[in-house]
């Protein structure tokens, strides 16, 4: 075994044992960024006022039934008038109505 392959054994066995000092040492290899996974979910305990929360639940929720319900009024009107076979572009209006009221029913029950 050659010097330079020594030297990154013992590089690569100075973090897995925890580093606990020396040439090699670097604690950035130590530590998650992400301290929900260090410290559980104790930084989530006030996310914020109950008021704040009710006014963004109750934005979100007309946001996404206004989608829901204009998504499904195109899509009622360009079927019921039968206008969908007699253009494309018609055709390419339902089928974006059809993706965006998928994605608010989504958004809608997603989180």
């Amino acid at each position: 075994m050659s010097s330079s392959d020594s030297k990154r054994l013992d590089v690569f066995n100075s973090i897995l044992n925890g580093c606990i000092g020396g040439l090699y040492c670097n604690n950035s290899h130590l530590f998650s960024h992400n301290t929900s996974l260090n410290f559980g979910l104790e930084g989530f305990d006030d996310d914020g006022s109950p008021w704040g929360r009710i006014v963004i639940s109750v934005v979100y929720f007309i946001v996404a039934t206004a989608g829901v319900l204009g998504n499904l009024l195109v899509m009622f009107l360009l079927y019921s008038t039968h206008t969908i076979t007699t253009g494309i572009i018609n055709f390419f209006v339902f089928n974006l109505a059809l993706a965006q009221l998928l994605f608010s029913m989504v958004c809608l029950f997603g989180p």
